[in-house]
């Protein structure tokens, strides 16, 4: 299967499937949820779709730098433990401004960490 042929649908059908999951748990679960849940079953369903994903593209998750993968697992979740904190605990609006910052906070480490250069076509697309 040709990964360029079937990558547009991948990327509008992700979103979907969660959407659909998120309300099909909304509606079973009524008012227990809790965000924590919400995130733990989104992580689950996301590691299946992964799995499933590497099998029918026959590629393997290991990666070739197993430590930077692990780093980037490991401040991917950090950072979502903090987000919900986050929104839990401060205005909503201060929360969505550090969300939406963190790109213009990334960059500069990007360049000190890994030696990135940021051309301008890259910042503004």
């Amino acid at each position: 299967m040709n990964s360029r042929n079937f990558g547009l649908p991948l990327a509008f059908g992700a979103p979907l499937v969660y959407s659909i999951m998120n309300v099909g748990m909304r509606f079973q679960l009524d008012s227990t949820l809790t965000v924590w849940g919400l995130l733990c079953v989104r992580g689950l369903v996301g590691l299946l779709f992964l799995g499933l994903a590497a099998k029918m593209f026959k590629k393997k998750l290991g990666g070739k730098n197993r430590p930077r993968l692990l780093l980037v697992g490991l401040t991917s979740f950090l950072s979502t433990i903090c987000l919900v904190l986050a929104i839990a605990n401060i205005p909503l609006y201060q929360a969505l401004v550090l969300l939406y910052l963190f790109p213009a906070l990334t960059v500069p480490l990007d360049f000190f960490l890994n030696g990135a250069r940021v051309g301008r076509r890259t910042v503004f697309w």
